[in-house]
């Protein structure tokens, strides 16, 4: 080799350098929570990827063997790919990225999930089909697309495909499908639609329609219940409507971290590896739950459940005839839906709602799409009530403590006496003599004052669902009692 071929030899690029090439044509960038992402050309449109995720390793491969001819080494590829995620740490910009559904001051926007990455836009004026543009979403690997709609479509088109039988739980459903495609932009809280039925009741089929429907993912979209907290809301973090699929149990700490996804609530946890270090993960998402027994037994996850109870089939067509039915009317359905979203946008300000309704920026939205929805005008608002009245009724009457509280007090309140005055260690000395048919105090009765205390706070809407009103009496002495009432029925 002569001294001028080596010095040329010494000059060639190395592959780190090559890939360095690339990604200085990334536009880096983070997420609001901390997440790093970059934004990059393909094919003449702009893409968005999850640095570090598969879809950015791919992309970032693709690119330089499209330009070199051949494939970089792993440890470069890793290499570029942390130097891209430390830049987005460091020296970049904060933007919000969105899953599916965005919203601004004057249009929703769904990303539809095809090759081009175009979206939906619904304004009060208008549906187009158009290029992301400044709205930026990620698409998760499993990500589904949803079909071009046809704007002639109709809600009722929907109703051979969902199992139920009331009008109130038919009106649900549509107002849980416009509700999902809102964002709640203002800080409401998403609902947890709960699927009840017995087996063969179609309730897995069910969340199937409603997930091709708002958010379709390949295989499907249903799932088991995660294996831990920190799985469910990395579960939640990955799509836009998280739907568990014959969920047996639901202990307190799950129904907590239920209530965190449809409120938005961060959630925090110890980084592995690191004893002082904490990753913080946050996914505002609606959720379906379907479930033979009924599993939602925790108050606050209680107030947040809408009910759809879904009858025994009484009949039975293949699968591949359903699916193909439906294949072809999902394109009419969805156009439907975006209608119905249209008629949101025009009367959501002028729209009023019960105050009293636990989700009542839900159910005000869902109302404001009502001219585009398969129902009456003002029954949306009625069918959240009445779901919402049951579950608190059916929660109140599984309450074993609440039962044996409104049995004592209505034999206190007989004849004149209006109200039962008693302390929490009173109450307790009461209640434990009727608990001799068990072999063993049960675990429901508390068993000191402070955690009676707890427990009426706990369960103060099961006793009014039951009839019975308590509250704290002013301490008068080192006595803190509690005042019990019979609530009249209104005639």
């Amino acid at each position: 080799m002569t001294e001028e071929e080596g010095k040329k030899a010494k000059k060639k690029p190395t592959t780190d350098h090559l890939l360095r090439d690339i990604y200085k044509r990334v536009g880096i960038f983070r997420s609001t929570d901390g997440q790093a992402f970059a934004r990059v050309e393909n094919s003449g449109h702009t893409e968005i990827h999850r640095i570090g995720g598969q879809s950015f390793r791919g992309w970032l491969a693709s690119r330089f063997i499209s330009e070199h001819g051949y494939a970089p080494p792993t440890r470069s590829l890793e290499a570029a790919i942390a130097i891209c995620q430390s830049t987005a740490e460091y020296l970049s910009t904060v933007e919000s990225v969105a899953i599916r559904v965005s919203r601004d001051e004057v249009a929703i926007n769904i990303d539809i999930g095809d090759p081009d990455w175009r979206m939906l836009r619904i304004t009060a004026d208008e549906i187009s089909v158009v290029p992301h543009g400044e709205t930026l979403f990620w698409r998760p690997p499993q990500f589904g697309r949803l079909p071009e709609p046809d704007l002639d479509g109709t809600f009722d088109i929907l109703r051979p495909f969902v199992n139920v039988d009331t009008e109130e739980d038919w009106a649900v459903l549509q107002a849980f499908i416009v509700g999902c495609f809102n964002s709640m932009a203002n800080g409401g809280t998403f609902p947890v639609l709960f699927l009840s039925g017995t087996e063969d009741s179609g309730k897995t089929t069910l969340a199937k329609v409603l997930k091709a429907i708002i958010d379709p993912e390949l295989g499907g979209g249903t799932s088991q219940a995660p294996a831990s907290m920190f799985d469910m809301i990395l579960a939640a973090s990955n799509r836009w409507l998280v739907s568990f699929n014959n969920i047996s149990y639901l202990d307190q700490k799950y129904s907590d971290v239920l209530c965190q996804i449809v409120d938005g609530t961060p959630f925090r946890t110890r980084v592995y590896y690191l004893q002082r270090d904490e990753l913080t993960m946050q996914a505002k998402r609606p959720i379906v739950i379907n479930a033979i027994p009924d599993v939602i037994r925790s108050a606050d996850l209680a107030s947040r459940t809408l009910t759809v109870e879904v009858p025994r089939l009484k009949g039975r067509q293949s699968e591949l005839d359903f699916w193909g039915n439906f294949d072809v009317a999902l394109p009419a359905i969805l156009g439907a839906a975006l209608k119905a979203l249209q008629a949101g946008l025009r009367n959501d300000l002028s729209t009023g709602v019960d105050p009293s309704i636990r989700l009542s920026d839900f159910a005000r939205w869902a109302s404001a799409c009502e001219p585009g929805l398969d129902c009456a005008r003002g029954s949306v608002q009625i069918a959240i009530m009445t779901t919402m009245r049951r579950r608190r009724q059916l929660q109140a009457e599984s309450s074993e403590l609440a039962i044996a509280i409104v049995k004592k007090v209505e034999n206190e309140c007989r004849g004149e006496r209006a109200e039962y005055l008693t302390t929490a260690k009173e109450l307790i000395d009461l209640l434990t003599p009727g608990m001799l048919e068990y072999e063993h105090i049960p675990k429901w009765l508390p068993t000191t004052p402070q955690k009676m205390s707890s427990a009426l706070n706990r369960i103060s809407k099961h006793l009014e669902s039951l009839g019975v009103r308590f509250e704290r009496v002013p301490r008068t002495s080192n006595l803190r009692q509690w005042k019990f009432t019979l609530i009249e029925e209104s005639s």
